[in-house]
């Protein structure tokens, strides 16, 4: 019995990775028996577990989540859009006062200058977030 306990995270471990009955048996040197014995114990917890969630609201709860996850998504994914438009309007408006503005407006054309570094940044720092909230 014990030692049947020791090999079965070992069996389990192994058929996770993708070995074959053959592979683990050859990789840990026990019997076929043995594997066999611990891949049916394996099989009845999972149809036990399976009848659990089909029986609670689990999956009921997990659809639910991924179409949560979905609409976040796509409303991170529009206001991202929103956003470039917004600021795209911004820096043109600046650089249009920047052209138009006198060349010996030194202290203008770096004001100017600064706005459409501040709005580039505040750009960045808004998508930033939608980004983080999406992913």
């Amino acid at each position: 019995m014990g030692r049947t306990a020791k090999y079965h995270v070992e069996i389990e471990r192994l058929l996770d990775n993708g070995y074959n009955i053959n592979e683990v048996v050859s990789e840990l040197n026990i019997s076929s028996r043995t594997v066999y014995r611990v891949l049916d114990k394996l099989k009845k917890q999972a149809r036990y577990d399976f009848k659990n969630l089909m029986q609670e609201d689990f999956l009921w709860k997990y659809q639910k989540t991924l179409e949560n996850f979905d609409k976040t998504i796509r409303q991170c994914n529009e206001q991202i859009t929103t956003i470039d438009i917004k600021y795209d309007d911004y820096e043109q408006r600046v650089k249009d006062d920047l052209d138009s503005c006198d060349q010996s407006k030194y202290m203008a054309r770096a004001t100017l200058l600064g706005n459409l570094i501040n709005i580039q940044s505040n750009r960045t720092n808004e998508l930033q977030k939608l980004v983080t909230a999406r992913d």
